[in-house]
């Protein structure tokens, strides 16, 4: 049984989002004892909610709201050092630099996960990149994981080509979408659903805008926003010029809820201009849900010939695809056969079983 540690970084980064999800349900899944590793937690305080929800056998407490997300917890935690024994092997779960002074002389490996500071220049909630020190984990790391791989090519592109090996993972979807539920209370008949941040990349404007150009034709079909925080005085204002604001909502739903809000939107729509994977599409496609995505490589990558595309950030071409889909039931059918089919191909118990292929691979070098 190889003992592998995580450290805190993503979970005191991230109240909530697709990375923080992706080490939660790894860890889950090694916590079932069927991939021959021992997940290890060297800390008990956290802000995120998916791992005080999803790893209830590490007994970690919530840090107090008052302090999240304080940069300094992160600071705090990076100036602990963790010793080496009784560990085979460290997954790191971030970028900060401190981190990499954890335990001494054990292999590690990182996670890519994509590359929109290089690519996009956003920058991280605190000012400054938290990819900062993306180089140096590349140039430390025993093994390299990446979840697509369009997110390989734009690593090679932009850092060249690595001295550890590389291993494209894919990340996963729980049994519980495909499941589907009832609609979540307060969610109205007929929607249009985005979920996530809805900020820069994320490019919501673009679907508001399609939104608007269809609203005359769909008086009763309205946009439904999960998660992202509520709307910014900026994001109002769009919906209020567009108006839409009526017609819109944004609610944030635990995770239970969301097989459900997935099942019973109409369309699901996922305007990203980048992603180094896309999350939200492969839990929409288990549910059932009818994906319509930017043409974009990651997305592409994830949803192959399951799900409908138009050119990132083209509104016109976007209402047009959306009114095809609405108008006809039968190629909506055909979209939720195909996605089903298509989400079976990613679970979190084969991203579980390849990323211990991994560990064992970096420790059997050793």
């Amino acid at each position: 049984m190889l003992r592998v540690a995580f450290d805190e970084q993503i979970f005191l980064l991230q109240q909530a989002g697709g990375v923080s999800r992706y080490f939660v349900e790894l860890v889950a899944q090694f916590d079932t004892g069927r991939f021959g590793v021992q997940p290890k937690l060297p800390f008990h305080r956290v802000w995120n909610q998916h791992a005080l929800d999803g790893l209830p056998e590490h007994q970690l407490t919530a840090v107090s709201p008052l302090l999240a997300p304080y940069p300094d917890l992160l600071r705090a935690a990076a100036r602990r050092r963790r010793p080496s024994a009784g560990v085979d092997l460290v997954h790191h779960t971030f970028y900060h630099p401190r981190f990499l002074r954890d335990f001494p002389g054990i292999p590690k490996v990182i996670t890519i996960y994509d590359l929109i500071p290089e690519l996009l220049g956003e920058r991280g909630r605190f000012g400054r990149d938290p990819h900062m020190a993306k180089r140096d984990y590349l140039a430390a790391a025993d093994a390299i994981i990446l979840i697509s791989a369009s997110a390989e090519a734009d690593m090679v592109r932009i850092y060249g080509q690595p001295a550890a090996p590389m291993h494209v993972v894919h990340l996963g979807v729980g049994p519980e979408f495909a499941a589907g539920g009832a609609r979540p209370a307060g969610l109205p008949a007929d929607y249009v659903l985005f979920v996530g941040r809805r900020g820069g990349y994320k490019d919501f404007a673009t679907l508001v805008r399609a939104m608007e150009q269809m609203a005359p034709d769909y008086p009763q079909l309205d946009l439904v926003c999960v998660g992202g925080g509520p709307f910014t005085p900026e994001e109002g204002a769009l919906l209020a010029a567009s108006g839409l604001d009526a017609r819109t909502r944004q609610c944030t739903l635990p995770d239970a809820d969301m097989p459900g809000a997935y099942a019973h939107a109409r369309v699901f729509v996922f305007p990203s201009r980048y992603e180094g994977f896309g999350l939200p599409v492969v839990e929409a496609m288990a549910a059932g849900a009818p994906a319509v995505l930017a043409q974009t490589p990651a997305l592409a990558e994830v949803g192959g010939d399951a799900a409908a595309y138009f050119p990132a950030g083209d509104a016109d071409r976007l209402t047009q695809v959306l009114a095809e889909l609405l108008a006809d039931g039968a190629r909506r059918d055909e979209l939720k056969t195909a996605g089903r089919r298509r989400a079976q191909h990613f679970t979190w118990a084969e991203t579980a079983r390849r990323t211990a292929d991994v560990y064992a691979e970096v420790v059997a070098a050793r």
